[in-house]
């Protein structure tokens, strides 16, 4: 997160005008702890991402229970992928005789960097479009609605000889 805190959870539903249990509830199903009442802890980031999932709920009409189902989802993989890097930075450090530790830890200040950081940005963004294009191709396969050139996509974007799973199955039906 950039910046400072400045935010208290009322002041964040307020701004993105969104009722403060949503977002609540949208903040447990993400991973993420309660806060107390009263405590500035929300960035500017955070106003931006409930107003998204705002925007979500209203533009396509998503009932409550599917934006927080949505969202403890993706929250539960954006927590493993946060792990996975830490602990890769950590392990690294480790491997080389230095101490782990997030504020002394030349490594793990290097994840923090906001360069560093702005690039894994970019590949897990990329790495999501990407796999929602497989994903979505292969459900619109499902409804009939495949062509000649979305299973060309999905041939080049997946390469998994012999699997005769799914993928290969798209394949097949597309000669």
């Amino acid at each position: 997160m950039r910046g400072e805190p400045c935010l208290t959870g009322e002041e964040l539903a307020a701004r993105a005008g969104v009722d403060l249990e949503l977002a609540r509830k949208l903040r447990r199903a993400m991973g993420l702890p309660d806060v107390p009442p009263g405590e500035r802890v929300f960035y500017e980031e955070d106003l931006e991402a409930l107003r998204h999932a705002d925007a979500l709920i209203r533009d396509d009409r998503l009932e409550d229970s599917e934006v927080l189902h949505l969202t403890r989802t993706v929250g539960l993989a954006v927590a493993r992928m946060a792990d996975a890097a830490v602990g890769f930075w950590a392990d690294r450090d480790t491997g080389r005789g230095r101490e782990a530790d997030l504020d002394e830890s030349p490594g793990l200040g290097a994840l923090f960097d906001p360069r560093r950081i702005d690039d894994l940005e970019q590949v897990v963004l990329y790495l999501l479009r990407r796999h929602r294009r497989r994903v979505g191709i292969v459900h619109q396969h499902g409804r009939g609605l495949r062509g000649p050139r979305r299973v060309h996509v999905v041939e080049r974007a997946v390469e998994r000889p012999g699997d005769g799973g799914v993928d290969r199955a798209i394949r097949d039906a597309g000669q």
